[in-house]
């Protein structure tokens, strides 16, 4: 599968996550200007983190950013008042992942993840699949699809739902211009996660 199938790929099946999503619960108070920004951030930040943790099991390199993940959005599975976060990471296309999906699927165990589910996909450009969910640490789903030729991973994720209106919280991560930051194009998951513009 070439890169730009790869990608394609990937956006259909981040799609198709955030439509398949059930209702979250919704996050209690309404908060405005710097304190919803201190808590939206809180939950992304935490998000990202549970996403590291699994990236840096499989490739601690540059990971392509194919959806950055920063931006708030509202897909229909939050309340109205609340968003959520997506990502999409795509690993050094040829390098083999450092662990298999049986070895993910087990740390995940010992982890707290939930609802694990290891399937083989059994396609010539698609080994295995991993899913799971973790709510405590904002991942409300999670998908890494181990590539079989060339060698691969990737990973989608979607987080829980937080407090805090899309565009409103949008707002709070832009210059004066009402620009957004300039989100990296690839990081490693030991890079901190780009959030808000800082001048």
């Amino acid at each position: 599968m070439t890169p730009t199938a790869r990608r394609a790929a990937l956006g259909t099946l981040a799609l198709g996550l955030l439509l398949s999503l059930g209702g979250c619960v919704p996050s209690a108070p309404a908060l405005r200007g710097a304190e919803l920004l201190v808590s939206a951030k809180s939950h992304y930040l935490r998000f990202r983190a549970s996403i590291a943790d699994v990236q840096r099991l499989l490739d601690r390199g540059a990971w392509e950013s194919v959806t950055y993940g920063a931006v708030p959005v509202n897909w229909g599975h939050c309340p109205p008042s609340d968003h959520h976060y997506e990502m999409d990471r795509m690993g050094p296309i040829g390098v083999p992942p450092l662990i298999d999906a049986i070895e993910l699927a087990e740390w995940m165990q010992e982890d707290g993840w939930e609802d694990i589910r290891v399937q083989d996909a059994a396609t010539d450009s698609i080994a295995w699949v991993v899913t799971a969910r973790k709510p405590d640490g904002r991942v409300a789903d999670l998908t890494v699809l181990f590539y079989g030729y060339p060698a691969g991973v990737s990973v989608t994720a979607v987080s829980t739902c937080t407090f805090g209106d899309e565009y409103e919280v949008w707002a709070l991560l832009t210059d004066p211009s009402g620009n957004l930051p300039d989100y990296p194009d690839a990081e490693t998951p030991d890079d901190a996660p780009r959030y808000e513009w800082v001048d």
